[in-house]
């Protein structure tokens, strides 16, 4: 592998203490092709089997699998986990120490690939409660680092997955040949969630108890509310209209080592690790096989799949719950995507014989006339995060078009793309319901209506 100053400044610099247990790394060059991340907490031995029972390629793939628990687990969840690393290490012939907490497991005897265990669950390697699945994703991910710096693993792609999951058929496959095109830094793979034995099988949830079949309504409903919100972003032109579910992404790990890699974070690190990586090159939303991921109420992170399910699990009527956000806002964030486009073209001055600010100026430049809705409410949120003092700076600071539109695609980001959205939702566009958005979906986010008709006949 040719050198990359990128990669070699990461491992030097930024890269977890784990990469120095793989210096006495015992495979030779050319044994695995690729490499996936898997962050493990509180799983069973039977879903990691059950994560590889479809996928084909695996004889050449290596599977990190960082098996961790926060300090603040309860002592079921601990107890759980611990018995994943003796589980795991029954299944392998071969087992090679490389560290206090890293062992290398090959000759599985089922359908398993070599696993690279990483032990950050037992006496004294807890993960602090604050840096979470981030932690344990960016351990998993600068162990690739090392590898592939090394030649040990071939390809710069990672994928990134959880214990929840199951991999469709074609997954590496799929996943080496989109990685093909130029310019690639993720790819997100389609997903959906499933529910085991819906008809008949109840889960206990803390005190209570939950029928599979309403939680797969929820699902549903959770699911659809995201893709409406990715949809509608690619629909108003934006570049950061992709889903951020962490075990549906693939990186490469060049690009990765220039964002520094995972933040350390106990939830939203698949977010911020997209956001990031969208700046540095293309995030490609994939057409293929999907994943399918176990739809299950959690409290083991903040906010994220299991969070929002559980706090949507005991609404009355979902089809008419103001849960989805107004499609005005994604008509809004085209107009404004349309006017940060414009803004190389406008130069701050007056119009007319009358002072305008340099927004005013952009906003009288796309043909908008101050009696429209659209002109007070972009003037409003422009003032409200000092649109001018960037733009002009930005002009100062940049003198092609091509890296000013870059700056301004790096500044206006998925962060703030999504604080634009609840600025409008929190001053002008309430949200609304499914049966709202249904009404209007056509215009923002073309394909989705019959998802949602397919839902509501569905759950009517």
């Amino acid at each position: 592998m040719p050198a990359n100053k990128n990669l070699e400044k990461y491992l030097a610099n930024y890269a977890e203490p784990e990469v120095v247990g793989l210096c006495s790394y015992p495979v030779r060059a050319g044994k695995y092709t690729h490499c996936i991340v898997i962050p493990c907490y509180n799983e069973s031995i039977s879903s990691i089997c059950r994560l590889f029972e479809r996928v084909s390629g695996i004889e050449t793939l290596l599977a990190v699998i960082v098996v961790n628990a926060p300090d603040s687990a309860s002592s079921l969840s601990l107890a759980n986990t611990r018995e994943l690393l003796r589980a795991l290490s029954a299944c392998f012939s071969v087992e090679r120490p490389l560290s206090e907490n890293l062992i290398l497991l090959e000759k599985p005897e089922n359908r398993l690939p070599d696993l690279l265990l990483v032990d950050r669950c037992s006496v004294g390697r807890l993960i602090p409660d604050k840096q979470g699945v981030g932690l344990a994703r960016k351990i998993g991910a600068d162990i690739a680092c090392y590898l592939y710096s090394q030649s040990l693993i071939d390809s710069p792609l990672v994928f990134n997955t959880d214990a929840d999951v199951v991999l469709p058929e074609s997954y590496l496959r799929d996943g080496n040949r989109s990685y093909q095109s130029p310019g690639i830094a993720a790819l997100v793979f389609p997903f959906e969630h499933y529910v085991d034995d819906v008809q008949v099988r109840v889960e206990s949830v803390g005190a209570g108890h939950v029928d599979n079949r309403e939680l797969a309504r929820v699902i549903r409903f959770y699911e659809l509310s995201m893709r409406y919100y990715a949809d509608s972003l690619r629909g108003a032109g934006s570049g950061y209209g992709f889903t951020t579910i962490g075990s549906t992404i693939a990186f490469d790990l060049n690009r990765y080592a220039m964002v520094r890699g995972f933040p350390k974070r106990a939830g939203g690190e698949d977010f911020y690790l997209l956001n990031k990586m969208a700046k540095v090159g293309e995030v490609l939303s994939l057409q293929t096989g999907a994943i399918r991921i176990a739809g299950r109420l959690s409290d083991r992170v903040p906010f994220g799949t299991g969070p929002a399910l559980s706090k949507l699990m005991y609404k009355n009527s979902l089809v008419d719950l103001a849960y989805w956000y107004h499609p005005d806002i994604f008509l809004r964030l085209r107009l404004w995507l349309k006017l940060l486009k414009l803004s190389w073209c406008v130069q701050p001055g007056e119009r007319s014989d009358t002072p305008v600010t340099f927004l005013e100026k952009l906003l009288y430049e796309s043909g908008l006339k101050e009696t429209e809705p659209e002109y007070a409410e972009l003037l409003h949120y422009g003032l409200f995060i000092h649109l001018d003092q960037f733009l002009m700076k930005a002009k100062r600071q940049f003198r092609t078009q091509e890296r000013y539109d870059k700056q301004i695609n790096d500044w206006f980001d998925a962060f703030k793309t999504l604080k634009f959205v609840h600025f409008f939702r929190d001053n002008y566009y309430p949200s609304v319901s499914m049966l709202f958005v249904r009404d209007q979906v056509e215009t923002i986010a073309p394909g989705l209506l019959p998802k949602i008709e397919r839902f509501l006949s569905c759950y009517d």
